[in-house]
């Protein structure tokens, strides 16, 4: 069976996944929260998975120790990755501001010798967040930025900008909604750029503008899926899109513990009408799998909406004193539910109920604080 989301352990707090298929595997390449309080950490990692049910992780194939002899320091930001003619490069961004590519002859890495990427004419280094990379053509082009991005091409060995391609602009916040987090495809001849989007108030998005041109211009579309409500004080969204096996997904990430940090990857399928235009989806509990069946454990941090007094925890649902909604999606419509239980710590009243669409919620009252491992649908 495909992953369910999390699609992997609750033990990997893996954001701004941006999927590759490259020889048939599936890579994906994250961020590292190892925080409750900060985004990001000093090492980057990579999975993949040939089957999108058994993943591998390997790293950190790249970390901020291999940046000491570079201007660059602080934090590892989202990455993204490039496999051309059987080398691999990783395009990474630092949380002061620098943009750069480190090399390796496998996409699960280890990236070595970094190079901070500059402008061809003026050497000088580009400074911004969240790279993105399309290969196109034969061409490479670099994309980056927050509120308002850029594009360029790159030189043919992936270091510098051709500064007379460089184009400002290319989304902004007051003309698409974009808040950071480029993401690139070319999908039947037009260019889809997809960025955390802010139409909503917050960046819990990921929308998309469409261009026939890998530098614009872009045109907005709307939006593919917001994490909105996965956990209370989400705040932001960041991902990308791949197909695999016929099937096109979004891979996203939702947060954790309370906060806006510790933030997990999930995926979800996604369809494109005949226009091109993609459906927005929920995020959903089963993901890329099967729906769940009476008698399965459904795990508290497995749950995609949470309101009221609960939270999703490292790897439980936390109840504090108080009423909460706890949302699963979906569940097995073919079959009769008819009572709902919990195995943790604590005790609380349940109710539950299951909508046409298989949408599972279960209604629940503390007396006292309540960690909950998992429910059981009978």
């Amino acid at each position: 069976m495909k992953s369910r989301n999390p699609i992997l352990p609750p033990e990997c707090f893996f954001p701004d996944g941006e999927p590759h298929l490259i020889d048939g595997e599936l890579y994906v390449y994250p961020s590292c929260d190892i925080s409750a309080d900060t985004y990001c950490s000093d090492g980057l990692y990579v999975a993949h998975s040939r089957d999108l049910s058994d993943w591998s992780i390997d790293g950190p194939v790249f970390d901020c120790e291999k940046l000491k002899n570079c201007s660059a320091g602080g934090l590892l930001y989202a990455p993204d990755s490039l496999t051309v003619n059987g080398k691999s490069y990783l395009f990474f961004c630092t949380s002061d501001g620098y943009e750069g590519v480190a090399f390796s002859d496998s996409p699960a890495g280890p990236f070595r010798d970094p190079v901070l990427i500059t402008g061809d004419m003026s050497g000088e280094y580009i400074k911004g967040i969240d790279p993105a990379v399309l290969y196109d053509n034969g061409k490479a082009y670099l994309y980056w930025g927050q509120f308002s991005s850029f594009g360029a091409e790159l030189t043919d060995d992936f270091t510098k900008i051709k500064e007379d391609t460089l184009v400002s602009g290319l989304v902004t916040e007051e003309e698409h909604g974009f808040h950071e987090g480029s993401s690139l495809r070319k999908i039947n001849g037009k260019y889809y750029y997809i960025f955390a989007d802010i139409h909503r108030g917050k960046p819990t998005a990921l929308g998309y503008a469409v261009s026939d041109s890998p530098l614009g211009k872009y045109e907005y579309q709307g939006i593919i899926i917001d994490n909105d409500g996965c956990d209370p004080k989400t705040w932001n969204n960041h991902g990308g899109i791949e197909c695999v096996d016929g099937q096109w997904y979004v891979f996203y990430h939702r947060s954790t513990n309370n906060s806006c940090f510790l933030r997990r990857m999930c995926a979800e399928p996604i369809f494109f009408d005949k226009q091109g235009h993609v459906a927005e989806v929920l995020p959903t509990s089963t993901g890329m799998g099967e729906a769940y069946s009476k008698g399965e454990k459904l795990y508290g941090y497995q749950a995609c909406g949470v309101s009221g007094s609960a939270y999703i925890s490292r790897d439980r649902l936390i109840v504090k004193k108080g009423k909460a909604t706890v949302i699963y999606r979906y569940v097995d419509t073919t079959q009769r539910f008819s009572s709902v239980e919990y195995t943790g710590e604590g005790s609380a009243a349940l109710d539950f109920e299951v909508e046409a669409d298989g949408t599972l919620t279960v209604y629940i009252n503390a007396e006292k604080d309540v960690q909950i491992d998992y429910f059981i649908l009978s």
